[in-house]
């Protein structure tokens, strides 16, 4: 089952949703918004950001979330947030060879 843009950004909602609750909303932050917008696809995934209401209003960055985006493989594997102790191109390369698996 190849995974859709349509289909990534809802997986990654969903998966928000497991953190943040329902409603997208944090007492402090506000609601978190999926950027649909900026979402980029890679030959294996999808990267779909996220920020709260606060920060894409103002910029300020004490309303900043890190991490700031969830990877959906186009392969169904379960959306997750990517390694930060490597770039996420080099990541989908890791995983493309064989390297490594999905985290998550």
């Amino acid at each position: 089952m190849e995974v859709t843009r349509a289909d990534a950004v809802e997986r990654a909602r969903t998966a928000l949703q497991d953190h943040y609750g329902k409603d997208l909303h944090d007492d402090e932050l506000g609601t978190v918004v999926v950027q649909e917008e900026l979402v980029e696809e890679y030959p294996a995934a999808w990267l779909v950001p996220f920020a709260s209401e606060h920060f894409i209003r103002t910029g300020d960055l004490n309303y900043a979330l890190v991490p700031s985006v969830l990877l959906v493989p186009k392969d169904g594997s379960p959306a997750h947030y990517p390694p930060s102790a490597i770039p996420v191109v080099e990541y989908l390369e890791n995983v493309a060879s064989g390297r490594t698996q999905w985290l998550g």
